[in-house]
């Protein structure tokens, strides 16, 4: 039986006014039209028809540990997994028949049980955030004809490889971690991958977005020359990294790159560095110093906020924009004050008389820091 879900108040006519024929077949046509969009039940799966064929909502009742998805519903192709339509559920193996191109966003979020899933060769596109929070899940295969995958939807904490099925023309995996096919972009680091340190491999040009967010296994990374740039939130809540040592190609951080890397001791910018991003080291308790090379032209809002340990600031003498007398980080001038070292021992700080402007966070802790608007608590030491 299909149930279709009324949108609109809805009022009754009379039966004298369906004396034209055509009315009818209008009104006929539109009853259907309205059941084809409606959510209906497929045994326990809930779906919806679209123009290239099902696509799979959810679910009603109760959903067992093994969860198959059919190839078709009354004899139409199921092509999609809808945004989220098993998100913390408890099931713990999935089947996605070949029919199916594309995995929604959330699609499977916080499924804390699953421990296998199976992906048909159908598959194209994984949405963000797919597989975010799957704590059981240990290994992933993706099948060759993938070719979008979206921000952080592999991002399953309990994860160490990433596999993909020969033939592919879009990624590749090299020793279970995730490259775009010509290895020059990084794009997953598998959180719980075994192993204390890394050497990220020479060729790669881009540590992309959120790509070794939450790995809690790594104390050490290493970086090629062949390194430009590291996107925002790459190494975001390493719990244990301890060292990074960026190649001398390194042009650009990210916003929130190394936020909240409490265990974060050493940090070697390299000296072809130009910009790092708001935020970029908040939150990192433990580093002590912080050497800034003379190429680097900008530094956003925030970028060492929080430094709860940092003792001083120390600039290459050459660069042409910034400075750092008595250890405090300010433009060429001493105008402006960029950021006073929190870990500083002094119970006073005199600042200069030439002095004009004093950055946001200058002084600040900040409990909590997101560049988004959501609301920042903070406090001076």
């Amino acid at each position: 039986m299909i149930h279709i879900t009324r949108c609109c108040k809805a009022r009754l006519i009379p039966s004298q006014y369906f004396r034209s024929r055509w009315l009818f077949l209008w009104l006929l046509a539109l009853v259907q039209s309205l059941a084809a969009q409606a959510q209906v039940a497929f045994g326990q799966l809930t779906y919806t028809n679209s123009e290239n064929g099902m696509i799979v909502l959810g679910f009603v009742g109760a959903v067992g540990p093994q969860l198959v998805i059919p190839e078709s519903i009354n004899g139409i192709p199921v092509r999609e997994i809808g945004e989220g339509a098993f998100a913390h559920t408890t099931i713990t193996k999935a089947i996605v028949p070949d029919t199916v191109s594309g995995i929604g966003k959330k699609a499977f979020y916080n499924c804390t049980s699953l421990t296998e899933i199976s992906l048909g060769s159908g598959v194209a596109r994984l949405g963000d955030q797919a597989f975010e929070g799957c704590s059981l899940l240990r290994t992933i295969l993706l099948p060759a004809g993938v070719k979008s995958i979206g921000l952080r939807a592999l991002a399953a904490p309990g994860l160490e490889e990433v596999i993909v099925a020969q033939g592919s023309e879009s990624y590749v995996t090299v020793d279970g971690v995730l490259f775009d096919h010509d290895r020059s972009t990084l794009i997953q680091y598998p959180r719980f991958r075994s192993g204390a340190s890394y050497d990220i491999p020479e060729g790669v040009v881009v540590i992309g977005e959120a790509a070794f967010k939450w790995s809690w296994n790594l104390a050490q990374v290493t970086f090629p020359p062949s390194v430009t740039t590291i996107g925002p939130e790459a190494f975001s809540s390493c719990r244990i990294l301890e060292s990074l040592i960026l190649g001398e190609g390194l042009v650009s951080i990210g916003n929130n790159a190394f936020e909240w890397n409490r265990a974060l001791r050493q940090v070697n910018l390299g000296q072809n560095i130009r910009t790092i991003g708001s935020l970029a080291f908040v939150g990192c308790t433990a580093l002590e110093e912080i050497y800034l090379p003379y190429q680097l032209a900008e530094i956003g809002f925030g970028a060492f906020a929080s430094c709860s340990s940092l003792r001083q600031f120390l600039v290459d003498g050459q660069n042409p924009g910034y400075t750092a007398p008595d250890g405090v980080l300010c433009d060429k001038s001493v105008t402006a004050l960029i950021q006073y070292p929190l870990g500083r021992v002094e119970s006073e700080y005199q600042v200069p008389d030439s002095v004009v402007s004093i950055e946001n966070s200058a002084f600040a802790y900040f409990y909590i820091v997101r560049p988004s608007g959501s609301r920042a608590s903070r406090r001076c030491l």
